[in-house]
């Protein structure tokens, strides 16, 4: 597979990583419009993203949170979504 715009890439990292979280995709690909790409892909064929929220204590003592990833729907309907985006 060719990743040839932003859109294909956010569904590339959905199809081949799993429990990730916006920094595992910046770290891995220094890739920062993720969640925006998601929500367009979304916004035109459904959700296709399980979203987790993991809390964690910053190094000031205050609580926040953050989503991890997952895939929701099957490898071939993320291939087709995927080629739809050339």
């Amino acid at each position: 597979m060719r990743i040839t715009n932003t859109y294909q890439e956010a569904i590339y990292d959905l199809m081949t990583m799993s429990n990730f979280s916006l920094a595992d995709v910046i770290h891995e690909s220094m890739f920062y419009k993720f969640q925006s790409r998601l929500s367009d892909v979304e916004s035109d064929h459904g959700i296709i993203a399980k979203r987790t929220k993991r809390q964690f204590t910053n190094q000031f003592g205050r609580k926040s949170d953050y989503n991890v990833y997952n895939a929701c729907v099957s490898q071939k309907i993320l291939t087709e979504i995927f080629n739809s985006y050339k």
